[in-house]
């Protein structure tokens, strides 16, 4: 470290490249191995979860979601129905909808993760709440960065598409 640069630019130096790299290289791994173990790709597996942790949603919704045409979306539901972890319905407002509903087969998702909630509870007892509050924060605030990161990676993509 040198006499300019302080421990707290070690550390923010060291926050950029754990979050930047290493964790969020370990966390598509993580994801990927999730996928392998359900028979899915990381598209579907990623879509799956999104279901999941909605309750339900319209294939319109998931078009939106992930990025995919409404062709792409049908084709993963699909593969999530053979599957046995969806199941489609006719929204009875609109014949014309289709709701993804997470199957009762999705119970098996929260074993997979399981172990890691407990890892994760784990670690959590080291800190103190304030110290918990302050990795809340950090983290909301990541994933707020993150959401206008890619919203503005994805408006360059549709830019440089339609010219």
């Amino acid at each position: 470290m040198s006499r300019e640069q302080t421990q707290r630019d070690v550390l923010a130096e060291t926050i950029e490249r754990t979050v930047g790299h290493d964790l969020s290289e370990q966390m598509a791994h993580y994801h990927q191995a999730i996928a392998g173990r359900l028979g899915l790709n990381m598209s579907d597996h990623k879509a799956l979860d999104m279901v999941c942790t909605e309750g339900s949603l319209t294939a319109g919704q998931l078009a939106e979601r992930t990025n995919l045409t409404s062709g792409a979306v049908t084709g993963l539901v699909d593969r999530l129905e053979q599957a046995g972890f969806v199941r489609r319905e006719r929204d009875p407002h609109d014949r014309r909808r289709v709701i993804v509903q997470p199957s009762s087969a999705v119970q098996s998702l929260t074993m997979i993760s399981d172990s890691l909630g407990q890892a994760l509870a784990e670690i959590c007892v080291r800190y103190t709440e304030q110290e918990l509050a302050t990795i809340v924060d950090f983290m909301a605030t990541l994933t707020t960065v993150l959401e206008a990161e890619t919203a503005s990676l994805e408006a360059t993509m549709k830019t440089r598409s339609t010219n």
